[in-house]
């Protein structure tokens, strides 16, 4: 699959509930950036699957095209592989739905876990 192009990443349950924090404690601050349309953001968003025995997870990252309060209108970057209700289109993301978000610069991915460096380069 990842000579494909397309791979699954698991995280612990732990690796996720803290990257999730972040995203939560820091999205006021990633609001503010995505208001001023200077750079791309995107958010990952989590979607279950729970039929089955074994719940199942995927994590699709999605660009922002606005903001709607506290919550995003955003659009998958790529195809989802089992979340069949993402058809591509733009979807009202609340805060409380997202898992991380990112910043990307000059190619390179800014998130949460980074958030000092990124003021710093914001600010130069």
């Amino acid at each position: 699959r990842l000579g494909e192009g397309v791979g699954g990443v698991y995280r612990t349950d732990r690796a996720a509930r803290r990257q999730r924090a972040l995203a939560h404690d820091t999205w006021a601050y990633f609001l503010d950036i995505a208001a001023s349309a200077q750079h791309e953001c995107l958010v990952e968003v989590p979607f279950e699957d729970p039929t089955g025995e074994e719940h199942r997870r995927e994590h699709l990252w999605m660009r922002v095209e606005s903001i709607d309060g506290t919550a995003v209108h955003a659009t998958p970057v790529h195809e989802a592989m089992m979340a069949a209700e993402v058809d591509g289109s733009t979807q009202r993301v609340e805060p409380g739905e997202v898992a991380s978000w990112r910043v990307l610069i000059d190619d390179d991915a800014w998130g949460p876990e980074r958030l000092d460096g990124l003021k710093e380069r914001l600010q130069a």
